[in-house]
């Protein structure tokens, strides 16, 4: 793999054997390189991603290491999330959303909040259904 080339999205989700969301949020979370071109006229682009970074992340899995974990700020978990910031700040208060850090002396009055990416993506796996029909039944037992 050429240090100086990029791949598309197709190519980076079929080198780490993962998801297509799973490759976004890495992209999202700064664990892998990318540039997002969007032709003229066009309202979405592509994303390309630097093989060096994803040379970096297979070396460091491939030695047994998880890929690093990040700690997000609201907005940047809101985004990796693909959610509002105010329904992030409802979850955290209501109860029912991702586990998060809160920074400060006294925890009830600390102004800064931070979401571990680990946990993040455990929420995101907790809340997976594949179909209404399993909603139904999540609702039945509570």
């Amino acid at each position: 793999m050429n240090d100086d080339a990029v791949l598309t999205i197709s190519q980076v989700q079929a080198l780490l054997r993962c998801s297509r969301a799973k490759v976004y949020r890495l992209i999202r979370g700064g664990a892998l390189e990318s540039t997002r071109l969007k032709a003229p006229g066009r309202v979405r682009g592509t994303y390309m991603v630097a093989s060096r970074s994803v040379k970096a992340l297979l070396e460091n899995v491939g030695m047994g290491n998880k890929i690093p974990a990040r700690r997000l700020r609201v907005p940047e978990a809101a985004k990796y999330l693909g959610i509002a910031i105010d329904t992030l700040n409802q979850l955290r208060s209501r109860g029912g959303g991702p586990r998060f850090i809160k920074i400060g002396d006294n925890p009830k009055t600390a102004k800064i909040v931070l979401y571990d990416t680990d946990d993040l993506d455990a929420w995101l796996e907790a809340n997976k259904y594949g179909s209404t029909a399993d909603l139904e039944k999540c609702a039945a037992t509570r």
